[in-house]
Formats: C-alpha cells, structure tokens, sequence
C-alpha cells in the first residue's frame, strides 16, 4: 500500500514554530529547574531513600511528611482542567522545558489547518474560561502517534496546550502508569496535562472528545537501543494495532509524528535478558541505568535541540464509523490503517533527516 502523502523536504510549506534562542545564566537555570522538577524525579525519590536511611531525624520527619500529605491529595481527573495552582505550575514547567530543548514543533499548512478544524475550539487550556452564549459542537479528538520513545518519551510534551503549538482540545500526553504510582511525581505529571495510558483512560478522553500524544512503541523499543549502531532508530511497531483500533472506535483522527534530536540526552545501560523485559513490559518502565544532565543517576535529560514533526491525518476511508458488532469491517479497518500510519511514520523520517541532521541514518521498524 502507498504510504500517505508526507511533510515536504524542505520548509517552504511548512509552519515552524519554536526553535532555538539565546538565553541569560538566569533563564537557562530556571529552565533547568523546570525539566528537574518535571523529569527528574526518579532520582528525587532516591535522594528521598537515602535522606531517610541516613539523614537527621528532622529530615525525615520533613520528607515522611511532604510525602503523605501528597499522598492524601488527589492529583485531579485527567479528563477534567486543572485548578488554578496547577494550572499556573504546569504552564511555567512545559514553557520552560520547550526553551531547555529548543523545541520547534513543525507541519505543514494543510495539516495545521485539519487540526484547527478537528479542535474547533480555542485550543487556550486555562481552567475558568468565560462563558460563551453559543455552546460549540464536541470537538473531534486527534490521536497523535509519536515515534520513537527513547530513553523517556519527553518529547510527548510537543502537543500540550500550555505551548500552543498544535491546535488541540484539551491535548493529554498518555504515559506510563508507572508515572502516577507516586505522590508529588503524579501532581507534577497531571498538571503538566499527562494522564496514564491505560485502555480505559485512552477510551474516556477521546469520548470527550480530548486529543491524546501516545507512544505507540512503548517502552519495548527501549530494549532496542544500542550503542552499536549508533545511527540507526529501531521503532517497535508492526505488532502495535491497539491504538488504531481504538482511534477508529471512538471517532479520532490519526497523525504520524516523529521527534527528531533525543540522542545524547542520556547516557544508559539497557539488559537484554527476557526477565527484563518482562517486568518492563508489566510496569511500563524498564529496569535499567541512565544518567542525565550533569551526569545525575536517573535524572533530568541533557539540553538538545528537540524537532518534532507532525503529519497529516490518515485517511482512514469513505465510511469513517466503525463498530465491535462490525468486526470483520473493524479489523480490515485497523490493518490498513496501521499500515497508512507506519508509512507515515516513515515518510517523515525519510523526507526530514536530511535537513536536520540525520541525513545518514536509518529508520527500522520491527
């Protein structure tokens, strides 16, 4: 099958937004601030371990009790706005983050334009908006596909509303639910407009017509970096149909997206054995080492310059209502759709690497 129409090769008929800038000591280190207190918060937690093994008895009665009062503080309902606190904290934290790996977020004209119709709402996220004497119809969610995962998929944070950089409604960044396990680290996470990407959570957003950032991979592809082939991205994807199913179900448009610039944000050590994966598998989180920024175990990545790219909407056919009781309609449906978005995938890969940088790399999808 042809793979869908891809971005164009070069930045005439795209819209770029973001991108790298000069920053002060000062700004650099308040940005800093934000992706640790964002990302870093395995290696806050082992910080926390080691404070109350060896620590004076003051701090960790301070630490014991920071973390239970977050834990009996509910971190809110993800298909629902924040409250003004969280909100504030989320719209500084992603805003500082996109300065820290110069994000630049670009499409073409025509894909920015499908995404303002499916939104068909101010796409501004703030929690108290006025009142609007005319109700707008339920927007149209848009389930965006991110490649590759990498160390963290931090790049999912290209679709957050904060940055207004793709039209969305209500955009969620789905991740592992691992991410919402711990107190403090699931309030940081929500109101950074994160939710868990559980098949029920998944269902309920894009019912509310909210959009939704996954990473189709998972953290199976995490397995397959290496580092002795440095140039080649490995993607795990041909056995991942559950989230197109789930698009078609609820009504959801589709779009490829890659993240171009995640090497070098880490330093890491991946095991290869199956006892591994397996329990990688099951949490959602790999067990392995990784050092960040400064060479902090587990901490926040290293600054980049982080390009994401996103592609148009897939067609998924002249019937686009699909249903369980249809199951012969729905499979046929989920195959070739998959297969649009693996050639989608990879035509932004191919018709981008040269211009930024990737120019002899490869792209392999297993």
């Amino acid at each position: 099958m042809a793979p869908e129409p891809a971005a164009p090769a070069t930045t005439a008929d795209l819209i770029i937004q973001g991108g790298p800038k000069p920053y002060t000591l000062l700004q650099r280190s308040e940005q800093f601030l934000a992706v640790y207190l964002w990302l870093g918060w395995i290696a806050t937690y082992i910080l926390f371990l080691f404070l109350l093994a060896f620590g004076s008895s003051t701090v960790r009665l301070a630490i014991v009790g920071a973390v239970t009062v977050a834990a009996f503080c509910p971190a809110g309902d993800s298909a629902k706005p924040v409250g003004p606190l969280m909100f504030a904290f989320g719209d500084w934290t992603m805003k500082r983050a996109a300065e820290y790996f110069n994000l630049s977020v670009q499409m073409t004209r025509s894909t920015y334009a499908a995404l303002e119709k499916a939104a068909g709402t101010d796409p501004n996220p703030n929690p108290n908006p006025k009142p609007k004497p005319e109700p707008k119809p339920r927007p149209t969610p848009v389930l965006f596909g991110l490649e590759p995962h990498h160390v963290l998929p931090y790049s999912i944070f290209f679709a957050s509303n904060f940055l207004e950089f793709v039209p969305s409604y209500m955009a969620r960044g789905l991740m592992s639910s691992a991410c919402f396990w711990l107190p403090m680290m699931k309030h940081v996470y929500t109101a950074c407009s994160a939710a868990p990407v559980e098949k029920a959570n998944l269902k309920r957003l894009l019912d509310e017509g909210i959009s939704c950032a996954v990473v189709p991979g998972g953290v199976q592809e995490v397995a397959y970096l290496t580092k002795s082939a440095p140039k080649e991205i490995i993607i795990y994807l041909e056995k991942r149909k559950g989230f197109i199913k789930y698009a078609l179900l609820h009504g959801a448009k589709i779009c490829p997206v890659f993240a171009f610039g995640l090497e070098g944000s880490y330093n890491f050590w991946v095991p290869k054995d199956r006892l591994s994966l397996e329990i990688g598998r099951k949490m959602g989180l790999l067990p392995m080492l990784f050092f960040g920024a400064w060479g902090i175990p587990f901490g926040p990545p290293k600054r980049c310059e982080l390009t994401v790219v996103v592609g148009e909407p897939l067609d998924v056919g002249p019937d686009p209502h699909f249903s369980e009781e249809d199951p012969a309609k729905l499979s046929a449906a989920v195959d070739a759709t998959h297969r649009k978005f693996i050639d989608g995938i990879k035509s932004l890969f191919e018709d981008h690497k040269a211009r930024l940088g990737y120019g002899d790399w490869t792209l392999k999808v297993v």
